[in-house]
């Protein structure tokens, strides 16, 4: 109802539900829309532009003249843009960005367990930690077990208890490099965009073949953004 009192001379959605409603608009308001990721129920000639990850794009001709392919998925950049790399003078840090269970990946406690074990080993840095919401409760668990008193702590960021905004960002900022799971292409876009040197690791997958997730992060490797 409020949509129907106002017109727009572009529309811009994102994600694949909002695809229809952008088509809809466009062609009412006779106005110029632009869609972010794959369109849904509705033709994508529809669209004068659709800006899509490359890792979407599983064709191998070429993308038709409307279509933008992005080598990561669109995020805003952190409000901590510009004002120094974190590190420096300071002591270094190491951040680490824990995703969750999703269609391809299964995050299985012991594995995140024996991953923050290597780590702690494996470097004597202060550690930046954050889980993110698809972070399962079994998870949470084990990270806090080894890391909210662990003197390399400096930061433990319980995704789905926070209220706290920026927190990614934050650590993005402060971290001299990043550790992120795989499963998360928006994580893993986020990462290379800091700026930073990132090592991408992978969940167990829960079926064989190669993944989207890993198509993406081999050439992200390729290009030299990530190890």
């Amino acid at each position: 109802r409020s949509l129907s009192s106002v017109r727009g001379d572009i529309v811009i959605s994102a994600g694949a539900s909002l695809s229809a409603v952008n088509a809809w608009l466009g062609k009412s308001w006779h106005a110029k829309n632009i869609h972010l990721m794959k369109p849904n129920l509705v033709s994508w000639r529809r669209f004068n532009k659709i800006i899509l990850p490359q890792h979407d794009w599983n064709d191998r001709t070429s993308p038709p003249h409307n279509v933008i392919l992005t080598r990561l998925t669109p995020s805003f950049p952190s409000p901590f843009m510009g004002e120094g790399q974190g590190g420096g003078k300071e002591e270094k840090k190491v951040g680490i960005l824990l995703g969750g269970n999703s269609d391809q990946y299964r995050m299985d406690p012991d594995w995140v367990d024996r991953l923050l074990d290597e780590i702690l080993k494996g470097t004597d840095k202060k550690l930046l930690v954050t889980t993110s919401r698809r972070t399962s409760p079994e998870v949470e668990s084990v990270v806090e077990k080894l890391l909210k008193n662990h003197p390399q702590c400096g930061l433990l960021e319980i995704a789905n208890r926070s209220k706290q905004n920026g927190v990614i960002e934050r650590i993005l900022h402060d971290s001299a490099v990043i550790l992120v799971t795989g499963e998360s292409m928006s994580m893993v876009s986020e990462a290379v965009s800091s700026g930073k040197p990132v090592v991408v690791v992978f969940p167990p997958a829960k079926s064989r073949g190669v993944t989207k997730h890993f198509r993406m992060v081999r050439e992200l490797e390729k290009q030299g953004f990530v190890k």
